[in-house]
């Protein structure tokens, strides 16, 4: 018994594989406007206008309907990476590349409105690919949560990411 183990190990080991990940510099460039700190500091809860925000960030925006909150989204480079599977062999190896898996950040800064189109909550989000929600779908669950539907003298605001 203990002869077989003695073969069989060594075989098992010649003929088995791993899979290994290999970094790669991302050769996509940043997607949509970067909103950074600065150009948002004008923003005063209960205060700014939606037109405001839109004439000095632009119209490059997304929005729910009856304009109750916009989002201005960007998506940054990530990290590839390359996936190999290394098999070995009795007489040597092979790393073969079989897939790609690009890591992105897609960001977005969030802003609610009361129905007078004052901002009543605002901040930077991380929205995420895992769960397949749409943009829109992720800023309607956002705002459910910053700002009560029938709330119009609730005034909010984040500038941290989410």
């Amino acid at each position: 018994m203990k002869l077989r183990w003695c073969l069989a190990l060594p075989a098992l080991l010649l003929l088995t594989g791993c899979i290994g990940l290999a970094p790669k510099p991302s050769l996509s460039e940043d997607f949509g406007q970067r909103i950074e700190a600065p150009q948002v500091c004008f923003i005063q809860t209960g205060k700014t206008t939606r037109a405001e925000v839109i004439a000095h960030l632009g119209t490059n925006y997304t929005d729910l309907p009856q304009g109750r909150a916009m989002a201005y989204s960007w998506e940054t480079k990530g990290v590839t990476f390359q996936w190999y599977i290394v098999v070995f062999a009795l007489f040597g190896g092979t790393a073969e590349p079989t897939d790609w898996s690009t890591g992105s950040r897609w960001q977005a800064y969030f802003l609610a409105f009361d129905h007078h189109g004052v901002v009543q909550a605002n901040g930077y989000y991380r929205l995420t690919l895992n769960n397949h929600h749409s943009l829109h779908e992720q800023l309607a669950k956002w705002v459910s949560r910053k700002v009560p539907e029938n709330a119009d003298n609730c005034c909010h605001s984040s500038s941290q990411v989410e």
